[in-house]
C-alpha cells in the first residue's frame, strides 16, 4: 500500500522527515491510516488532541496511532522544528508480541511525552538512523544487497517510544 501524507510525500512502510520553519504543513486538525512519531526540538507549539491540549516551548514527543484526529501548531515567533517517523500498521506484523506490549503507549487518541534534552538528542539519533537506513533501501547498489530489515527498523522505534517515556 502507498501512503501520501496529502502534501506531496508518498511512501510505503517508512517515512522519516525533519521539518523546520515558523509554520506548520498542515492546515487544520487531521488522521492519518498510519502511526506517527512527532519529535519536537523547539517552537512556541499548541499541541491537539482529542482528550489533551498542550501549549509549549519545550521537548515533547507525540505519539499518533492510526485513526486518530491532531494537530499540532506554531506560533510564528520562534522557530518551530520537528522530526516525525511515520510506519504503516503492517509493518510490525511479523513482530505481533513485541508489537502488542508496544501498541498502547500510543494510546486510543495518541499521547504527549515530555522529554528530556538527553532525551531528545538520543530520539533524534535514533530516527536518524531510520532514515539513513530506508535511504540505503532504495538504493540497493549502494547498500550492497544488504537490505535494511523490519526487525531492524521495529528495533528502533521500540527503542525510541521506551526512551521518550523515562
Amino acid at each position: 500500500m502507498v501512503y501520501d501524507h496529502g502534501y506531496g510525500r508518498e511512501w510505503t512502510e517508512v517515512l522519516v522527515y525533519r521539518k523546520e520553519g515558523y509554520t506548520t504543513s498542515v492546515a487544520d486538525y487531521h488522521s492519518h491510516a498510519f502511526y506517527e512519531i512527532n519529535l519536537i526540538f523547539s517552537g512556541n507549539i499548541h499541541i491537539l488532541l482529542p482528550e489533551r491540549t498542550l501549549e509549549t516551548n519545550r521537548s515533547h514527543v507525540v505519539l499518533m496511532p492510526p485513526g486518530a484526529p491532531h494537530y499540532i501548531a506554531c506560533k510564528p515567533d520562534t522557530l518551530y522544528s520537528r522530526q516525525y517517523l511515520s510506519f504503516s500498521p503492517t509493518l510490525l506484523e511479523a513482530f505481533s508480541a513485541q508489537w502488542e506490549q508496544l501498541r498502547p503507549l500510543f494510546g486510543e487518541n495518541g499521547r504527549i511525552l515530555a522529554v528530556t534534552p538527553e532525551q531528545r538528542e538520543r530520539c533524534g539519533e535514533l530516527l536518524d538512523r531510520i532514515r539513513e537506513e530506508t535511504k540505503a533501501e532504495k538504493k540497493p547498489r549502494q547498500n550492497k544487497g544488504k537490505p535494511v530489515h523490519n526487525l531492524h527498523r521495529f528495533c528502533y522505534i521500540m527503542e525510541f517510544s521506551q526512551e521518550g517515556i523515562r
